[in-house]
């Protein structure tokens, strides 16, 4: 790998990189451990692993796993795991580039200061079916992703889960002078002491950090949302559950919003399996999340995610890809996961002994759960 991009690097174009050979495509997991630090990609480059479940990168925690410097970069399908350093344990990112990130999975990453997975400065940042999880910014903001930004270049968020995730200020995201929008994201179980989900600093010019069809709620610490000098710099798209919303935020149209004196609790099962490439938290029946966001608020589909060329659609699928309809029922929901029917039929004493002539009564119980 490390050759691979040394040549992507030194080689003029856009290079792909790919994981081949029976060591790469059979179901086995498969790790990739730096034993030299990270692996610096220096132009336009798309990384194309086999899938989170079955293919990670460890940065051995000794640094980060990638810095990228100049650009337009791609991961898709990697699982980016114990990386470890200053800032941007997973990827550093810093420069005047593009940075997307489709299908990766950020699993026990520390920073000692910024950005457990991630550190972007400057240049645009796309995340797309993603997970954060068990990320730390022992020392700072962003025990996910730590975004600063003043030139308010975009940063944009889609059907991803912060779960896990520590620091001081902004548990799963820190964003800093920066024009960020979460569309269909789930942030819970998160921790810090201010912004335990998110913490949007700036001042009266600076641009906004906007939710939509947004879960964040049972994050720790301080509350969920926050904002560091300026009053309205997180604002609402619509169609968010937001535990505690604390005092500085501006929400809005269908949204269900709590205090800290009566937190609203997004009623989700723990982080888990529940099909697609990368974990997610499971909406239980009942959850104030159902049927709660907004049509309109489904992003565009820039990642051709069903593979039919067009990038102009709304997003098919729900993080969790191919079979799950980002929006069943009347609505979709908020967050990542997105709860389809499921139908259940359930026989009382239902017996008969083996040989038995005659008929027996049974009671069948039929049960659904979503619209």
């Amino acid at each position: 790998l490390r050759q691979a991009v040394a040549n992507a690097n030194s080689i003029a174009g856009a290079q792909t990189i790919t994981f081949g050979g029976s060591v790469f495509t059979d179901s086995t997991p498969d790790t990739i451990t730096l034993t030299t630090g990270r692996l610096d990609l220096a132009s336009d480059v798309s990384i194309n692993g086999t899938g989170a479940k079955i293919l990670s990168i460890s940065g051995n925690n000794i640094d980060s796993i990638f810095g990228v410097t100049s650009g337009s970069v791609t991961v898709s399908g990697i699982r980016f795991t114990r990386g470890d350093s200053h800032s941007g344990a997973a990827i550093n990112s810093i420069g005047s580039l593009a940075l997307t990130v489709i299908g990766c999975d950020f699993d026990s990453n520390t920073a000692f200061v910024n950005g457990g997975a991630i550190l972007h400065l400057e240049g645009s940042l796309l995340v797309i079916d993603s997970t954060f999880r068990n990320n730390v910014a022992q020392g700072g903001n962003g025990g996910a992703i730590y975004i600063s930004d003043e030139s308010a270049v975009s940063v944009k968020i889609w059907n991803s889960t912060f779960s896990g995730n520590s620091a001081v200020s902004g548990g799963a995201v820190f964003s800093n002078y920066a024009d960020v929008t979460s569309a269909n994201c789930t942030i819970t179980g998160n921790t810090a002491t201010s912004g335990s989900g998110i913490l949007a600093r700036g001042n009266s010019s600076a641009p906004l950090t906007t939710l939509s069809n947004t879960i964040v709620a049972n994050n720790a610490g301080g509350a969920d949302l926050a904002v560091d000098a300026f009053a309205g710099l997180i604002q609402s798209g619509g169609g968010n559950v937001i535990g505690n919303a604390g005092t500085n935020t501006t929400m809005g149209a269908n949204d269900v919003v709590g205090t800290s004196g009566s937190p609203v609790g997004p009623m989700l099962d723990p982080l888990a399996d529940n099909g697609g490439p990368t974990l997610t938290h499971a909406i239980r029946a009942g959850s104030p999340a159902l049927n709660r966001g907004l049509v309109a608020n489904i992003p565009a589909d820039i990642a051709d995610a069903d593979g039919d060329n067009n990038t102009t659609e709304p997003v098919p699928y729900d993080q969790r890809g191919v079979g799950y309809g980002r929006s069943v029922g009347t609505a979709p929901d908020a967050g990542a996961f997105e709860l389809g029917k499921i139908i259940s039929i359930a026989a009382l004493d239902a017996s008969k002994a083996e040989g038995s002539s005659g008929t027996t009564a049974f009671t069948f119980t039929v049960s659904r759960i979503g619209d």
